[in-house]
């Protein structure tokens, strides 16, 4: 009796709903912090972790090394966008600069052209760490662009089961 793998079993799935599973799209996103929509973004930058490697010479194994995963660090992500108004990105940094830290939690999801969450990261123990404000030229018609840039303790990546 024959077996269907998965890859099989999807290329039948696709051929039967008509269901693409094409590479998503990075200009639909949006941000929440403390289960807030913050605001419009231009970019998310950044995101990754890196897990160190520990390396172990072994007596009598001349052909290579014993390896080992280390700590996992995560790299920090900026958040990018137009100046509005508001300023609670900026007083967020504001209150780390007066030594007043106020750790929050964050998500980046990617959306949908419909605007349904396809898959999201989850920050937790959040604080802002940089802020560069706008850089000015009269001779350009730009939008005015505030960057933050964000520290954090972990990160996980639910996913949908696909």
């Amino acid at each position: 009796m024959p077996v269907i793998g998965p890859s099989a079993a999807i290329a039948a799935l696709k051929q039967i709903t008509g269901l693409r599973l094409d590479p998503l799209g990075a200009y639909n996103f949006h941000v929440e912090i403390e289960g807030v929509l913050v605001g419009g973004f231009m970019e998310v930058r950044g995101l990754g972790a890196r897990t160190d490697v520990l390396r172990y010479k072994e007596g009598g194994m001349n052909a290579g090394e014993r390896v080992f995963p280390g700590r996992t660090s995560f790299t920090e992500i900026e958040l990018v966008h137009g100046m509005t108004l508001s300023d609670s990105l900026y007083n967020w940094y504001a209150d780390v600069i007066a030594g007043n830290i106020k750790r929050k939690n964050a998500s980046v999801y990617m959306l949908s052209n419909l605007y349904i969450p396809l898959k999201w990261w989850n920050f937790m123990g959040a604080f802002p760490i940089a802020w560069t404000g706008p850089a000015f030229n009269a001779g350009q018609g730009g939008v005015a662009v505030e960057t933050l840039r964000i520290a954090y303790e972990t990160m996980d990546h639910p996913t949908l089961g696909i």
